[in-house]
């Protein structure tokens, strides 16, 4: 069993390799880590995001994202949050390759867990988000990138920060 799966991830990385050979990937992986600040913005917290996206032309691009941020500062002794967002990008320079600015936004679903001296609370919040981003390719396979967001939710907690990101596409 161990074999096998040595072999499936070995064939997975040969698969993912030679179909990046090709000049126009569609698909992008990146990944980042920045801070934000979370609740009613008085939650300093050290953000890591996770990233797919699907580039349909040089001017749009859909991404889903999955984060996770901590927290040790704010009214509670700790903070952490999963966070999944769905968004759609507009390029209004166009992604010339070398330098892609997008300007975003879409859905995010965050579910929340705060503890304290004897407290402990978890909810879920449902919101959208504004997101500027610009990226630079610093190889064919690579890219560099910042990005910038808010995100406000239903239940009143807002989310905004900037993130670091390395991206490799696919």
């Amino acid at each position: 069993m161990k074999k096998m799966t040595i072999l499936v991830i070995i064939l997975t990385l040969i698969i993912t390799i030679s179909h990046s050979e090709e000049k126009n990937q569609k698909f992008e992986l990146k990944f980042g880590t920045g801070s934000s600040l979370l609740g009613d913005g008085d939650m300093l917290t050290i953000l890591f995001e996770n990233e797919l996206n699907y580039k349909h032309n040089r001017y749009f691009t859909e991404s889903i994202t999955i984060n996770y941020a901590i927290s040790h500062s704010g009214s509670f002794d700790l903070s952490s949050l999963i966070q999944s967002n769905i968004n759609i990008f507009l390029s209004p320079f166009r992604n010339n390759r070398k330098n892609n600015f997008k300007i975003g936004a879409g859905l995010s679903i965050m579910g929340i867990s705060n503890v304290g001296n004897q407290y402990f609370d978890r909810h879920t919040s449902y919101g959208y988000n504004m997101i500027i981003e610009d990226e630079f390719n610093i190889s064919e396979k690579c890219l560099l990138g910042i990005k910038t967001f808010i995100q406000p939710y239903t239940n009143g907690d807002i989310t905004f920060g900037t993130v670091f990101k390395f991206g490799i596409k696919l």
